[in-house]
């Protein structure tokens, strides 16, 4: 019994994971958001999924862990350079007029 639900899962998933080659319907009834996160930590990987958000997709979702510069923002300094060129390199990867959605993460002192 066990067995061959397993193998109905395998084909069904093997038949819905691969690649379509006709493009998703520009009309919908819904917007389209993701993260820019990658499937591999590569350029040609980061690449992609800017393409797909830029090409696909109404909102991006920018999502920090870094941390919240309260400090910096209280005392008007500047925010550390990471977080500068974090946001530099999101914005110039994001095409202009996507809807943003930003998070901000504030790590947890344990």
């Amino acid at each position: 019994m066990h067995r061959r639900f397993i193998y109905v899962l395998l084909v069904t998933l093997t038949v819905a994971c691969r690649k379509h080659s006709t493009p998703v319907a520009e009309s919908r009834s819904f917007y389209l958001g993701v993260t820019p996160w990658p499937a591999d930590f590569t350029p040609d990987d980061i690449t992609v999924a800017y393409n797909f958000i830029n090409s696909h997709c109404d909102i991006v979702s920018h999502h920090f862990d870094e941390g919240i510069p309260y400090e910096e923002t209280y005392t008007g300094s500047l925010i550390p350079q990471t977080l500068q060129n974090n946001i530099s390199y999101r914005k110039h990867n994001t095409a202009a007029g996507k809807t943003i959605l930003l998070s901000l993460n504030s790590p947890v002192n344990i």
